[in-house]
């Protein structure tokens, strides 16, 4: 497996992948390919041979209205069905902290944040995993009302 840029050839892929993985959560269908084309936000997708089989979408934030510091966003994250279990999950997770430590070159990026359901306990295991803990900030809800945590870590 490897991680590479997506490109805008992989937007179908994005768009019909966020339909299937978040259909729980709400209609993404069309979100998710316009946030790939938005200014600060970076797509990478996991591929073996020629086949993709899931994508990490990053996004860079001002934090305060001084703009003094910046927080990067997992917006989203998804792993085609026959592939999950096998740690490619983790490796978008990893290659997304990645990012966001690779933001420090140009902002003070301090911290990574994600959104994720509360019942969606396989990935928040996923995500505390990998250091996030969730906030006591109330997220609201998505679309179909779970309730949306807030999870964060320390970008090193």
């Amino acid at each position: 497996m490897i991680l590479r840029p997506a490109t805008a050839a992989d937007t179908d892929f994005v768009r019909e992948l966020s339909t299937e993985a978040f259909a729980a959560f709400g209609d993404y269908r069309d979100l998710l390919p316009r946030w790939t084309a938005a200014p600060g936000v970076s797509c990478w997708l996991a591929v073996e041979g020629d086949r993709r089989i899931g994508f990490a979408m990053v996004g860079f934030y001002f934090a305060d209205a001084a703009r003094t510091w910046v927080y990067a966003d997992l917006l989203a994250i998804a792993v085609v069905e026959e592939a999950r279990g096998r740690g490619v999950g983790r490796a978008l997770v990893r290659k997304a902290i990645d990012v966001a430590r690779a933001g420090r070159a140009h902002f003070d990026v301090r911290e990574l944040r994600l959104t994720v359901a509360e019942p969606n306990e396989r990935a928040r295991r996923l995500f505390a995993s990998e250091g996030f803990v969730v906030s006591d900030e109330d997220h609201g809800h998505y679309d179909h009302g779970q309730r949306a945590l807030r999870m964060s870590r320390p970008v090193p």
